[in-house]
């Protein structure tokens, strides 16, 4: 049975498109939900109105495609995980939660099936996850994994490193010049006086 879409119908097609399809599937679905009607002599002059909606449509899907995506690219979402000495996690980052993750920075639901992942992550690191929204919209999303508690065991290693360098710091001492003879200290009472000088003092008397 002939039809013509007036909606977009997934592995069908979309407005003005004339696809063959069961009768009963017309009949029971697409029919009565009004996502298409019969492909009669009337209908068929229906079909250029119907492409032009379709263009319309489509026109602001990709201007509220672009605007997700100028949101999204260069999004970076981190994770914090229970993870062994070599960095395996035990469990793993889904896809679920990458995109319930996006969702809640962009403030609007955002659906998983747009991630290009193709499995969930588990291992501690930085992953960057393809995003296509269709139509040639294409982001990319940075996703980093930490284990848990390794943040604050690298700050304790770098206090106790911090804490031995001081210890280990040697007491600078001003060095002394061997060399250099002790200052003595002389009197007025002191001032060495020569032979001569005593002579003198005794002629006069």
């Amino acid at each position: 049975m002939k039809i013509i879409l007036v909606k977009e119908v997934e592995s069908l097609g979309s407005e003005g498109d004339i696809v063959e399809v069961k009768p009963g599937f017309a009949r029971n679905y697409l029919l009565p939900k009004k996502f298409a009607i019969e492909a009669t002599k009337g209908n068929l002059g229906q079909i250029d109105q119907l492409k032009k909606k379709r263009m319309l449509r489509e026109q602001k899907e990709l201007e509220r495609l672009q605007q997700v995506i100028d949101k999204v690219e260069g999004l970076t979402l981190e994770f914090e995980r229970k993870a062994g000495e070599k960095g395996k996690l035990y469990g793993s980052v889904t896809n679920k939660e990458i995109a319930e993750a996006i969702s809640e920075r962009l403030g609007m639901r955002f659906d998983r099936k747009y991630l290009e992942l193709e499995d969930h992550i588990k291992e501690v690191g930085k992953k960057e996850v393809p995003i296509s929204l269709g139509k040639g919209q294409t982001a990319i999303v940075t996703v980093i994994v930490k284990a848990e508690g390794a943040e604050e065991a690298t700050e304790e290693q770098e206090k106790e490193k911090k804490k031995g360098a001081r210890e280990e710091k040697p007491t600078a001492e001003a060095p002394v010049d061997e060399a250099a003879p002790e200052s003595e200290t002389v009197t007025g009472d002191e001032i060495p006086v020569s032979e001569d000088e005593n002579e003198d003092e005794v002629k006069e008397l």
